[in-house]
C-alpha cells in the first residue's frame, strides 16, 4: 500500500511528523468508516445518511440507511454495496442504496421470508 493518499490526508509538517486535518465537520454521528474507490465512506447515524468523502474533502451522500443505530456499510466482490442492521440490503454496483431489504436471515438461506 502506497503511503501517498495518507500524505495528502494528514499533510506531513517539516520536522516529518504528521498532522491530521478535517475532511468535514458538522456531522451527527460518523461510524463504521471503509476506504473504497478512493473515498471514505461512512455511516452518519444520526442523519441516516451514508457518505463518501475524498482526500480534498469533496462529499457526497449516496444512500440512506435505516432507521436507529448499529448499521453499516460494506461491499460485495462484485461492487455491490451491503447495508446492515436489523435488515441487510443490497445496493446497485454504482454505490447507491436504493435496494430492497431483505431478512438477514433471508438473504443467508436465499429464500424469502
Amino acid at each position: 500500500m502506497s503511503l501517498r493518499p495518507l500524505s495528502r490526508l494528514y499533510g506531513y509538517m517539516s520536522n516529518g511528523t504528521i498532522q491530521p486535518r478535517v475532511l468535514l465537520d458538522g456531522l451527527a454521528m460518523p461510524e463504521s468508516p471503509r476506504w473504497h474507490q478512493g473515498r471514505l465512506w461512512f455511516s452518519n447515524w444520526g442523519a441516516r445518511q451514508i457518505v463518501a468523502v475524498d482526500l480534498d474533502g469533496n462529499s457526497e451522500v449516496v444512500g440512506e440507511g435505516p432507521d436507529g443505530l448499529g448499521w453499516a456499510t460494506n461491499w460485495l466482490p462484485d461492487g455491490q454495496m451491503l447495508i446492515t442492521g436489523p435488515e441487510l440490503i443490497r445496493s446497485s454496483a454504482t454505490g447507491r442504496a436504493s435496494g430492497t431489504p431483505t431478512s438477514a436471515t433471508s438473504r443467508r438461506t436465499g429464500g424469502a421470508r
